[in-house]
């Protein structure tokens, strides 16, 4: 995204063609490795070959984030088209091959496949639902309500990583047991955005007021257990009791850039940033819609 913007704020597509040379060679990695739509999240840099996991979580969630947000920087015009594609492959093999319930099935989550197959869920992953119902607005009647379903599943799944826990924010991956309880795994509250992220687009795309509630709710328990004197602190343990005694001594930078943006947003006027004309980054930066149609030599041969 950055370098395309870069090459259409300067009308010189030099930088756009050096992230094509580098999505392009993702791409070639992906076909050989027979994906079903799914990257894997590792690439030789000198034989080109693909090994590792599929995911939506670390090492994975930008590239699809990017192969939808692409399409909808380049104005959806044919010279980007090929990112829309590959991304709604993607999310068919989201669908097929990541896409998991509980054992008594009242909750859905996203696995990881191939090499280090495992049913645990990241923290990073729950940008996912945001993603989905972001690429709903645009998609056909049927891609919109099958897209909405799964972020709405998965929405609740990642609420419910916060809801669940003494301190009401949410530990950075967890799974389910046979009980179908989740428990978390790396307990720590790292500050990340994905959650209320993906809030503030379900928010915007559906209007249901839980979507606020529920942010409001969390925002809350941040103001109650991780603020101090200079900032904002981790948590060591999400599942402690006494979350004051378990501060890490850490305000990360995306915590101001992201996450509190996010909730911002999420309770400011829902035209404060309209959809239509801007695009959030990886980092969540806007990033206007190009104007002229987004033909800045960025293609997919």
């Amino acid at each position: 995204m950055e370098l395309m913007a870069l090459s259409d704020r300067t009308c010189d597509p030099k930088y756009a063609k050096l992230a094509e040379a580098a999505e392009a060679a993702l791409v070639k990695s992906g076909r050989l490795s027979g994906h079903n739509g799914l990257f894997l999240d590792k690439v030789h840099p000198q034989t080109g070959t693909a090994s590792g996991s599929s995911s939506m979580g670390a090492l994975s969630d930008s590239f699809y984030e990017y192969l939808l947000k692409v399409w909808l920087l380049g104005g959806k015009t044919a010279a980007v088209k090929p990112y829309h594609t590959l991304w709604e492959k993607a999310m068919k093999g989201l669908e097929e091959d990541l896409l998991r319930n509980s054992p008594d099935g009242s909750k859905s989550f996203l696995a990881t496949t191939g090499a280090s197959a495992t049913l645990t869920q990241e923290h990073l992953a729950c940008f996912a639902p945001g993603m989905l119902a972001l690429g709903s607005r645009t998609a056909p009647a049927r891609l919109k309500t099958q897209y909405l379903s799964v972020a709405e599943k998965l929405m609740e799944t990642c609420v419910a990583s916060y809801t669940l826990t003494p301190t009401g924010l949410g530990p950075d991956s967890y799974q389910f047991d046979s009980s179908s309880h989740l428990v978390p795994l790396d307990k720590e509250y790292k500050q990340r955005p994905e959650v209320v992220e993906s809030l503030y687009i379900l928010h915007l795309t559906t209007e249901k007021p839980k979507y606020r509630e529920w942010g409001w709710k969390i925002f809350q328990a941040i103001e109650r257990q991780t603020k101090v004197e200079c900032g904002y602190a981790g948590i060591k343990d999400v599942m402690t009791s006494t979350p004051k005694k378990h501060l890490v001594d850490k305000q990360q930078s995306f915590f101001l850039s992201e996450t509190l943006k996010y909730l911002y947003l999420l309770f400011s006027d829902s035209d404060r940033v309209p959809l239509d004309e801007w695009v959030f980054n990886t980092e969540a930066h806007p990033m206007r819609i190009f104007s002229r149609g987004g033909d800045t030599g960025f293609k997919i041969k």
